[in-house]
């Protein structure tokens, strides 16, 4: 049931160093390394000999993985290249490898067909690493499927129930929400003008004693990629006036109930304060475990059946991640209809 012929995110690029790392995505198994040179690789996790994961092993030379059981020599294209005490190697040792690319601070996979990897598809991130921005940020492994994780992050009304303390208030409750989708882009719009500020964004504007507005932009791309600006600014002022966010939010399936959710908080003020940084980190990770805790309870009470199982009741609010949905819904429709490809193994 996941979509294939995408890129996903895999690690942050920190994550992946001198060791491999063991990842996996949309219920494969993945081990994650750097070349020589520092160009990531992935390749399928386990040695074509015995299974032994090959991320128990080491890297070698230039590009390659030796298996920590019997000493079997990969390269990064899956190839096995040595056996020791044998000469000959049979063609079918060999594992899958996956087309890695590393852009603004992540490192990306494709799961699909080879021949249409193409890094340009890769959402645009670019400001992550931006001279213009500070970010920070992390990974959480969320025990709940990753539409559900869509529809908390396009459904932005929550937040006076669950983080009330933080990033919700009262007067979010009467925002203006607009959705529209532009091209392959679902945008859910939030706008709350001249109300007081939430609890996070009046600790920001600790020398301003009135109201705000206040806005939550949200763009979703397939399978899972979401952008929130979130901002504000002296209520009547130019939104430049102001401070604003943008929040990274990746999520990629592990299985059918587990999740690699990435998040990242960028800012554009105060880049050289460290405590500001500490401060949104903070803010921003406490939310998500806030999110963690409901998302989780949902999982369990679904059980093995999906949400569409269950008939839901519908609200307005559902609109963005209903739009999310069907468009995922309609690419996999898309995937399942095109004809089969015979492609050597790469």
């Amino acid at each position: 049931m996941f979509l294939r012929n995408h890129w996903y995110l895999a690690a942050r690029a920190d994550e992946i160093g001198d060791e491999p790392l063991a990842r996996r995505v949309i219920d494969e198994p993945l081990v994650l390394y750097r070349t020589a040179a520092g160009r990531p690789a992935a390749l399928e996790d386990r040695c074509a000999h015995r299974f032994l994961p090959l991320s128990c092993g080491r890297r070698e030379g230039e590009d390659r993985l030796r298996c920590a059981y019997h000493g079997l020599l990969f390269d990064a294209t899956g190839r096995c290249v040595e056996i020791p005490n044998q000469a000959r190697i049979p063609p079918s040792a060999r594992v899958r490898s996956y087309p890695a690319a590393e852009q603004h601070g992540f490192v990306w996979v494709w799961m699909g067909d080879q021949d249409l990897a193409d890094a340009r598809r890769i959402p645009d991130l670019s400001f992550h690493t931006s001279p213009d921005f500070t970010s920070t940020g992390d990974r959480l492994l969320i025990k709940a499927h990753y539409e559900l994780i869509t529809d908390n992050l396009l459904d932005l009304s929550h937040t006076e129930f669950v983080h009330g303390t933080s990033l919700g208030n009262e007067a979010t409750r009467a925002a203006k929400v607009e959705t529209t989708v532009e091209g392959g882009r679902i945008w859910v719009r939030r706008w709350v003008p001249d109300a007081p500020p939430v609890p996070a964004w009046k600790a920001v504007f600790s020398d301003y004693g009135g109201h705000v507005d206040h806005w939550l932009d949200t763009w979703w791309e397939a399978p899972a990629t979401m952008v929130l600006e979130v901002g504000a600014t002296p209520a009547g002022r130019d939104k430049r006036d102001g401070i604003r966010i943008l929040n990274i939010n990746v999520l990629t399936p592990e299985t059918e109930t587990t999740t690699h959710y990435f998040w990242s908080n960028s800012r554009g003020y105060a880049q050289g304060d460290p405590a500001v940084t500490r401060f949104w980190h903070q803010v921003t990770h406490d939310a998500f475990l806030e999110d963690k805790a409901i998302l989780e309870a949902q999982q369990r009470a679904f059980g093995d059946r999906s949400l569409g199982d269950q008939q839901p009741v519908a609200i307005a609010a559902d609109h963005g991640g209903v739009q999310a949905r069907r468009r995922v819904a309609a690419l996999l429709r898309a995937e399942r209809a095109a004809p089969a490809r015979e492609t050597a193994p790469a």
